[in-house]
């Protein structure tokens, strides 16, 4: 599924929300196995993006996954989020999910898509350079 808020919350201990909308079909699921991967997704994304986020079709049909401790994540992402369930709370037509961060790695090189405005971009680093 694609989730639009995933936001850190704690550090100590290491703690993570996301905001699934109430109309999935996926959260249910995700909810009933108590854990879950994040997978952070990288500028050549988009076309998944908009994929995971249609319903009543095969979302990973011809799509590569890796297995992580909590589930699978996309091998080219810019980083894995594991989580396990601890809250959620209503809000909405959303649900705010608390989740404990089991693990978390990050690609070596990759570029983060970026939403901002209704559209999809990328993030460019400054040049450490100048």
């Amino acid at each position: 599924m694609s989730a639009n808020s995933v936001t850190s919350v704690s550090l100590d201990p290491p703690l993570i929300l996301v905001c699934p909308s109430k109309s999935s079909d996926t959260w249910p699921l995700i909810r009933a196995a108590g854990r879950f991967c994040i997978s952070v997704m990288a500028s050549q994304h988009e076309h998944l993006i908009r994929r995971f986020a249609q319903r009543n079709i095969d979302r990973f049909a011809g799509v590569e996954c890796i297995e992580r401790p909590s589930g699978i994540g996309l091998p080219d992402a810019c980083a894995w989020i594991d989580c396990a369930m601890r809250d959620e709370h209503d809000a909405g037509d959303h649900t705010i999910v608390v989740a404990d961060v089991l693990a978390i790695q990050a690609a070596e090189e990759a570029e983060p898509l970026v939403f901002f405005r209704g559209q999809y971009g990328r993030f460019v680093a400054p040049d450490r350079d100048s």
